[in-house]
């Protein structure tokens, strides 16, 4: 009962436009934002981290397989 009248109550238009116009919505609009952007140039950063290792590995085999 209680969950059925907040649901009803978080989806009402207004509410929604006057909860975005708030300043902690922002703020935790830009902090989400700066987290996202933050983890995929880390993610970006480790795939190019993986491949140079990688690249590393596989000329190391291919040296030892010329021996």
């Amino acid at each position: 009962m209680v969950f059925r009248f907040l649901f009803r109550f978080l989806l009402n238009d207004r509410v929604i436009e006057r909860l975005s116009e708030s300043y902690p919505i922002r703020r935790a609009a830009k902090w989400v934002v700066y987290f996202a952007h933050k983890a995929k140039e880390k993610v970006k950063n480790l795939g190019s981290k993986l491949e140079e290792k990688l690249r590393n590995i596989a000329q190391d085999l291919e040296r030892k397989s010329r021996r």
